[in-house]
């Protein structure tokens, strides 16, 4: 059946069947309307956008049952006019970003992997919008600024390559502003030796950082700038001892479940032993120190043909993003989306070819991401069984796991460089 729709749409008309799945998927997506009247990070977005409108800093207390805001001055001071509306409002306005910056990620994902001229593409769009269902579902549920990352990434470099940099830079420097996340790729930039590029990314940055000076009093904005930049501290207790109120899937986290005394509320303890706080830090920054290692191998190492430059840098963003999830602090559940290109680069290989894949990887991938929790699973398990997979930090686990899976699905498909004798 597949086959019979794969062959009615693969000639110009694969775009009927992209509105038909995307109706789908957003009528799927119905549901998380009830963000309107439930708390998530936006109310938090409100709250500080109505310290800022008082004249009070955003920053030196929690907003919302000891959660803090850890944007930059600019995102808030762009929140301050819906402050004179209804929370609802606001709430609107960033599911329909959200939804925005979903459809042009796609775009810009289908265009470097010239999805609509495969003739899996049929195969690969379903497979990965019902595997995406979930996470999207959580990241529009909990007001989550995840898609915006992604879009900020890969809108960012994919301008830079068409030598657009003041677009590219801007892209970047939206992200870096929501959160710091984006950050991750002035290394990449420099081991693509893109060093033009990354003095755009610099400028535009400076240039939002020191923006609301044109709107908010000079002593004030230089002490928010202080203290935003403090919170963000990668040297702070709350980075390095990541506890909060649970279910973190970052590196850092599973270090502190298992290998520290402290305890998280309504979970129970796990550790093996008591380290301080210099040993965790140390073993979470020679982590970080292995990633960028690994990053830079993995750039390296890509096998580049004239007729794949965009399937490359396809793969070179969704392996950043993939490191993401596990190098940076307090990831949560719905940060397994920044996984999404990864898990449609492997679909495109699968789809291309069945038989490459063989039987064992599928397999292992598919299990793989049910513990992330990247699909639908985690919703037909019972409370109980929730609570333990999040509690031993299972997602995390796997989250890291999956950075070796996604190579070895290039490895299976020869995309890296065979070595020389």
């Amino acid at each position: 059946m597949l086959a019979a729709i794969r062959n009615y749409y693969k000639k110009g008309r694969f775009q009927r069947f992209e509105i038909i799945v995307g109706t789908l998927f957003l009528l799927a997506m119905i549901p998380t309307l009830r963000n309107i009247t439930e708390e998530n990070d936006v109310n938090i977005f409100y709250l500080a956008a109505s310290c800022l409108r008082e004249g009070r800093s955003m920053y030196e207390g929690p907003q919302m049952y000891g959660m803090w805001y850890y944007y930059s001055p600019l995102f808030a001071s762009l929140l301050v006019p819906f402050t004179y509306m209804p929370l609802q409002v606001i709430k609107l306005v960033i599911l329909a970003l959200n939804l925005l910056m979903l459809r042009r990620s796609y775009v810009l994902a289908k265009r470097l992997l010239q999805l609509e001229h495969s003739s899996a593409a049929v195969g690969v769009l379903l497979a990965f919008a019902i595997a995406c269902v979930y996470p999207v579902y959580m990241n529009l549920l909990y007001g989550q600024m995840t898609i915006f990352i992604i879009w900020s990434c890969f809108e960012g470099i994919v301008q830079a390559k068409k030598t657009q940099y003041a677009k590219g830079a801007a892209a970047l420097a939206a992200g870096i502003n929501v959160k710091i996340l984006p950050l991750f790729l002035f290394w990449y930039l420099l081991l693509k030796k893109e060093f033009k590029f990354m003095v755009y990314v610099g400028i535009a940055v400076a240039v939002s950082i020191l923006l609301p000076y044109i709107f908010i009093a000079y002593p004030f904005h230089s002490t928010l700038i202080t203290q935003w930049l403090g919170l963000l501290n990668p040297l702070n207790h709350e980075h390095v001892n990541t506890v909060g109120e649970g279910g973190f899937i970052d590196f850092g986290s599973i270090v502190t479940k298992y290998f520290t005394h402290y305890s998280v509320r309504n979970e129970s303890q796990l550790n093996i032993t008591h380290l301080e706080h210099n040993a965790v830090l140390a073993i979470q920054m020679a982590f970080r120190g292995a990633i960028l290692i690994l990053t830079a191998w993995f750039v390296r190492n890509l096998k580049r043909t004239a007729d794949n430059q965009g399937s490359v840098l396809f793969a070179e963003l969704s392996f950043f993003l993939l490191c993401i999830i596990s190098a940076f602090p307090h990831q949560r559940d719905y940060s397994v989306f920044m996984a999404a290109p990864a898990v449609l680069l492997i679909l495109q290989l699968y789809f291309s070819n069945r038989t490459k894949a063989g039987h064992l990887l599928p397999l292992v991938t598919l299990v793989n991401l049910l513990i992330m929790g990247f699909v639908l699973f985690p919703k037909f398990l019972g409370k109980a069984a929730r609570h333990f997979i999040f509690e031993t930090r299972m997602p995390g686990i796997a989250a890291i796991l999956f950075i070796v899976i996604f190579m070895a699905w290039l490895q299976r498909y020869q995309l890296f460089r065979s070595k020389e004798k």
